[in-house]
C-alpha cells in the first residue's frame, strides 16, 4: 500500500508539471499533457440578454522528438452539440525534414491572420469581424513549414475552407510568409485560395439536360504585422481582402467581395495586469459574409482588462460597441436597431 501511495505522489507530481505520468513508468520522451477551461458571463445590453456558460474546455496532448511527433487538441464548446469536427480542434502528426522543415498532415489550425483561434493566446475575449468573417478556422489536408533564417515559410494543400471531409474534387492551396523585420516587428503575408462549395448537378434551363454545377473561386489575402516598440507595449493588425466568384447576394451572379482591417494596442500596466484596445471594420459590400445578405459594413470598438489573479489563472473584463450602416440588430422590444453594446467577463486557467 505505501508502495502505492508513493507511486501515486509521483503521478500527481509529473501531471502537475504538465507531462503524463504512467504507473511507476517514466513518461515517454517529449509527451506533454496541457490545456485551459475558461466560464463567461456574457450581456447584451442592447437586447437586454444575458448568460453564464462554460465557454470552453480543452486537452492538449503532444510529442516531439527530433524526428518526428503530433499533436492533439480535444476541445468541448458549451452549450453547442458535439460533432467530430468540434472535438477534435486540431490532430495531425509531422515527420521533421532536416532541421528547420517540417510536413504535417492532418488537421490543424489556419496559419492565417493575427489573432489566434483560443483564448489563452488572445489579448481579449471576442474575436474581431476580420477573424469571425474573413478568414478559415481550420483546415484539413498537408502542410509544409520551415524556419530560415529572418523567413517563417507555411504552404498547404486543403479539403477547403473548415471541412473536415472535401464536399467537391476540388482542393484549396494555401501559403504564408513571416518575416521577421527586426526584433520589435513581425510582418505576415497569407495567401489561400480555391473551389469551394459542393459538386451538385442541376438542369440547364437552356437545353433541359442535366449538368454538373461547377464550384466557386474563394481567394483571400491577408497582411499582418506585430510591433513591440517597448517591452510593455504590444501593437497589432491585420487588413483582409477576400473574393468569391458568383457569391453576390445583392446583384445575383455576380462576383462578391469584401474589405476589412483591424488594429489593436495592448499595454502592460504591471506583471498582472494590462488592458487592451480594438478597432476593427468589415465592408461587406455584395452581402455574402455577415449573413445579412445586403450591402452593408460595420465598425466595431473594443476595450478589454486583463487580471492575473493567480499563477494559470486570468481574469477579463471587456466592453464592445458594434455599429452597423444597416438597422441589421435588435433591441430589447425586437424593434431593429444600426447598433448594439455587449459587456462580458470571463475566468480562463490554463495549464
Amino acid at each position: 500500500m505505501r508502495k502505492i501511495i508513493i507511486a501515486m505522489a509521483v503521478c500527481a507530481g509529473v501531471v502537475a508539471n504538465g507531462e503524463i505520468c504512467l504507473a511507476q513508468e517514466a513518461a515517454p520522451q517529449g509527451l506533454k499533457i496541457g490545456g485551459f477551461v475558461n466560464s463567461l458571463y456574457d450581456t447584451n445590453m442592447t437586447r437586454e440578454t444575458s448568460s453564464f456558460s462554460m465557454d470552453q474546455a480543452e486537452l492538449d496532448i503532444s510529442r516531439e522528438t527530433s524526428a518526428s511527433g503530433f499533436l492533439l487538441n480535444l476541445n468541448y464548446l458549451g452549450g453547442q452539440a458535439a460533432t467530430t469536427d468540434e472535438v477534435v480542434e486540431q490532430g495531425y502528426v509531422w515527420l521533421a525534414l532536416g532541421q528547420s522543415a517540417r510536413l504535417a498532415m492532418g488537421k490543424f489550425n489556419a496559419p492565417i491572420g493575427f489573432e489566434s483561434v483560443d483564448p489563452v493566446d488572445m489579448y481579449q475575449i471576442s474575436h474581431a469581424m476580420v477573424y469571425s468573417y474573413g478568414l478559415p478556422t481550420n483546415l484539413t489536408g498537408l502542410k509544409f513549414s520551415m524556419t530560415a533564417s529572418a523567413l517563417d515559410l507555411v504552404l498547404y494543400v486543403v479539403n477547403g475552407w473548415d471541412q473536415l471531409v472535401d464536399d467537391n474534387k476540388d482542393k484549396t492551396f494555401g501559403a504564408r510568409a513571416g518575416f521577421n523585420i527586426s526584433r520589435s516587428f513581425v510582418l505576415g503575408l497569407s495567401v489561400i485560395a480555391g473551389a469551394e462549395g459542393r459538386d451538385t448537378i442541376a438542369e440547364s434551363l437552356e437545353s433541359q439536360a442535366l449538368v454538373k454545377v461547377k464550384t466557386n473561386n474563394l481567394m483571400v489575402i491577408d497582411l499582418d504585422f506585430t510591433a513591440t516598440p517597448a517591452e510593455a507595449t504590444t501593437i497589432g493588425g491585420e487588413f483582409n481582402f477576400g473574393t468569391f466568384s458568383k457569391q453576390s447576394a445583392v446583384k445575383q451572379g455576380d462576383d462578391a467581395s469584401w474589405l476589412a482591417f483591424m488594429l489593436l494596442l495592448n499595454q502592460k500596466l504591471s506583471s498582472k495586469f494590462a488592458l487592451t484596445a480594438r478597432y476593427d471594420y468589415f465592408n461587406d459590400n455584395d452581402g455574402a459574409r455577415l449573413g445579412g445578405g445586403i450591402k452593408e459594413s460595420r465598425h466595431a470598438a473594443t476595450l478589454c482588462a486583463d487580471y492575473l489573479a493567480a499563477e494559470g489563472f486570468r481574469i477579463l473584463g471587456e466592453f464592445k460597441y458594434t455599429m452597423s450602416s444597416k438597422k441589421v440588430f435588435t433591441d430589447g422590444s425586437g424593434k431593429p436597431t444600426d447598433a448594439e453594446m455587449s459587456l462580458a467577463a470571463e475566468a480562463l486557467y490554463s495549464f
